[in-house]
C-alpha cells in the first residue's frame, strides 16, 4: 500500500486520537476559577465572599485552597493586608472531578463618601500524602460560575464594590488623609 493513501486515515487517527486527549485537560481547565459570590448583600453586609473551584486528578492526592482580597489603589490591586487572608482550607481528594470551597471576609462600614473596589485570588495545591506540595496555581475572581452559597443566589461577579453612605449635603466627600495631592 503507498504511502500516499495511508495518509488520510493517519490524520483521521491523529485527529481523533488528539480530541480524546485535549478533552480532559479541557475539563481541567473548566473546573479551575475562582469568584466573587457575595458583595454587600443585605444577609452580609461589608462582607466580600470569594468561591472557588479545583479540579481533581484522580489520585490520592490532597487539594487545598487559600482565599486573598485585594482592593485596587492607583490602577494596581493591592492585598487587603490585615483580614483579607483565610487560612489553608481542605478541599478534599484529589480523586474526584472537582472540589468546591468559599470564604467570606467582613469589613467595616466604610466612611461616608467613601468606595473601595475589591476582588478575590485564590490559590490553589495538590498535596501528596506526606504533605509535599506536587502542583499549585492561582485564579483571580471572574464572572460566570454558580455556586452554593451564592447571596443573591445565582450571584457570580468579578469585582466587589463597598461604598460608605452618601455624604451629608454640604459636606465634601472624604478625603483619605494619605492619599497624595491631586493636580
Amino acid at each position: 500500500m503507498p504511502l500516499r493513501s495511508r495518509l488520510p486515515l493517519i490524520v483521521c487517527l491523529v485527529t481523533a486520537f488528539s480530541g480524546a486527549v485535549l478533552q480532559p485537560a479541557q475539563a481541567k481547565t473548566k473546573h479551575l476559577w475562582s469568584t466573587v459570590n457575595i458583595c454587600d448583600s443585605p444577609k452580609y453586609a461589608d462582607s466580600v465572599g470569594v468561591a472557588a473551584r479545583m479540579p481533581g486528578d484522580g489520585t490520592a492526592r490532597q487539594m487545598y485552597m487559600r482565599f486573598y482580597v485585594q482592593f485596587r489603589e492607583d490602577k494596581q490591586w493591592k492585598y487587603v493586608k490585615e483580614g483579607g487572608r483565610s487560612p489553608w482550607i481542605k478541599a478534599g481528594s484529589a480523586k474526584y472531578t472537582w472540589s468546591q470551597r468559599g470564604y467570606t471576609f467582613g469589613f467595616d462600614p466604610p466612611a461616608a463618601g467613601t468606595k473601595f473596589i475589591l476582588r478575590g485570588l485564590v490559590k490553589f495545591e495538590w498535596r501528596s500524602k506526606g504533605g509535599k506540595v506536587v502542583k499549585k496555581t492561582h485564579r483571580i475572581t471572574s464572572s460566570g460560575h454558580e455556586t452554593k452559597g451564592a447571596d443573591p443566589a445565582g450571584y457570580s461577579a468579578a469585582q466587589c464594590t463597598l461604598e460608605g453612605p452618601a455624604p451629608p449635603p454640604g459636606q465634601p466627600p472624604y478625603q483619605d488623609p494619605n492619599a497624595p495631592p491631586q493636580g
